[in-house]
């Protein structure tokens, strides 16, 4: 997959507007092979061949909008309050791993909308 035509390759694209926890999560992908992007607004992401993610920021500093994408169709998106926990799960996931597995260490920070705390029952 290609990175979306909105969005730009990072670390190209200057870090002025990202979070300390955003470029976490963007060196970690990068260093695991995949291609990090950013986009207008708060919204990061990663493609690899066949998988891509969306991550957007949703506020109170801790809240997170995760879209996971497969073949370019939205597969599940949910909000985590974790974007380490959420950081493993989008490397799972662009390894090419089910579902299932990529959210398992996830499970426990998914929120059902920020402000929320985590819901254990997903």
């Amino acid at each position: 997959m290609q990175v979306p035509l909105s969005c730009k390759p990072w670390p190209q694209e200057p870090a002025r507007d990202l979070l300390p926890g955003q470029l976490r999560c963007l060196e970690e992908i990068r260093n695991a092979g995949y291609l990090p992007f950013t986009a207008s607004g708060s919204m990061i992401g990663a493609v690899s061949e066949t998988s891509c993610v969306y991550i957007i920021y949703r506020g109170k500093s801790i809240y997170w909008e995760v879209d996971f994408v497969r073949y370019n169709e939205s597969v599940k998106s949910l909000f985590t309050c974790d974007l380490i926990a959420a950081t493993n799960s989008i490397l799972l996931w662009l390894e090419g791993n089910d579902l299932s597995i990529a959210l398992e260490s996830l499970k426990s920070f998914i929120v059902d909308r920020p402000g929320l705390k985590p819901n254990n029952n997903h």
